[in-house]
């Protein structure tokens, strides 16, 4: 191989694998998002569900949690 395809090789082997970085880090953001975003629905449906269907428990937990 002489220097100018190696050199070629070369640059084109890092193109590829910054293309694949940015693929693998734009997944990674997207995963990460979702996954706080679907987290904070959960929390969000969970707390709706508990104040509205159990509003004494609710305020059971809040006083015992000053107490303690």
């Amino acid at each position: 191989m002489n220097p100018s395809a190696a050199l070629r090789f070369q640059q084109q082997r890092s193109e590829i694998m910054n293309r694949v970085s940015q693929l693998v880090n734009n997944f990674l953001n997207d995963f990460v998002a979702t996954a706080g975003l679907n987290f904070r629905t959960a929390k969000a449906r969970y707390r709706r569900t508990s104040t509205t269907l159990l509003p004494f428990l609710s305020r059971r937990v809040s006083v015992s949690a000053k107490e303690a």
